[in-house]
């Protein structure tokens, strides 16, 4: 268990790792073998802090990266 910052009420919630809702748990976001494009949720890791209200986290980032979904 990790936590993430909830902006909108200004509180740290629990939080659980699971794959990336936006994509998928591929790391990126288009099908292109030429693009390089990394989703902007998990930063191209596939693997997110994600807490109950939908706030997002990147493993290995700050709290106060936190990210709503």
């Amino acid at each position: 268990m990790s936590k993430v910052y909830n902006k909108s009420s200004e509180k740290i919630e629990k939080a659980r790792k699971s794959e990336c809702p936006r994509c998928k748990g591929f790391g990126s976001t288009t099908a292109d073998w030429g693009k390089d494009e990394k989703c902007h949720l998990c930063c191209g890791a596939g693997v997110v802090w994600l807490s109950g209200l939908g706030w997002t986290r990147p493993v290995g980032k700050r709290m106060e990266d936190s990210k709503l979904y």
